[in-house]
């Protein structure tokens, strides 16, 4: 570890601030567009529990909606940074209010569900 140190001083020594900065800077928009692989994943995920929700017979088909529109928006709002990054796509959280209001749903009235026998 000391060793590792040592070196990162030395490169510290040897590089201007403007590079210091750049490379901050490049490791930030990189962990933006990591994070919104992730961030697909989870809109796809939220489509998939939509349409789960949706066929369920003891939960309002409402509530399978909200999670379909929440689900593409996320989805559309991260690809827009890889496909469009010059549209601004921020509107889209909004529709990501169904997670909540599924969840309350939840909390409140889905503990009272009877089961299937």
């Amino acid at each position: 570890m000391e060793e590792f140190i040592a070196l990162f001083i030395e490169y510290l020594k040897d590089t201007e601030i403007g590079q210091i900065n750049d490379s901050i800077l490049l490791h930030i928009k990189a962990f933006r567009i990591e994070g919104s692989f992730g961030l697909i994943i989870f809109g796809v995920y939220l489509i998939l529990l939509g349409y789960l929700v949706y066929k369920a017979t003891y939960i309002p088909k409402l509530f399978g909606v909200f999670l379909l529109i929440a689900g593409l928006s996320w989805v559309i709002d991260n690809f827009s940074t890889f496909l469009f990054p010059e549209i601004n796509t921020q509107f889209l959280f909004i529709f990501t209010m169904g997670e909540l209001i599924f969840m309350l749903w939840l909390l409140i009235k889905g503990s009272r569900i009877k089961t299937f026998e």
